[in-house]
């Protein structure tokens, strides 16, 4: 969002200004980033859709974006954390010939995540696949 705005009103030199909003957003101060939004925005009358409620967006996840108390409650900051989940999600699914559909891969991520803690929790999430079909 911030990049798109800053494109949109500085093209070329938006790096400067996106650098400080994000520093701000890192020092949980949401609502300086919200008024430098809205002076951006005040500076002409038409901008394009994906711009023009920017602030309302900053506004309405102020929440979501306490950077600060995140750090401090030791939360990862970024995707990073969710991309390598997905990573090895789609590695426990795919394999040569592999197809699974909706019950079947379920079962499947169940036992693979299972097999990879030992045979102990192998043999429970057995049980409970079959008890579930």
């Amino acid at each position: 969002h911030l990049w798109a705005l800053g494109r949109e009103a500085y093209g070329e030199q938006a790096a400067e200004w996106v650098e400080a909003a994000v520093e701000k957003l890192w020092e949980g101060e949401v609502d300086v980033v919200i008024e430098r939004c809205e002076e951006v925005l005040r500076q002409k009358a038409a901008w394009s859709a994906g711009v023009v409620r920017t602030a309302e967006y900053f506004r309405e996840r102020r929440s979501q974006m306490d950077y600060p108390a995140f750090r401090r409650a030791g939360y990862p900051i970024g995707s990073g954390t969710v991309e390598s989940a997905c990573k090895g999600i789609a590695w426990r699914c795919k394999g040569r010939g592999q197809r699974w559909k909706g019950k079947g891969l379920q079962a499947m991520l169940a036992l693979r995540s299972a097999g990879m803690g030992g045979s102990h929790e192998w043999d429970e999430a057995w049980k409970q696949i079959l008890q579930a079909n």
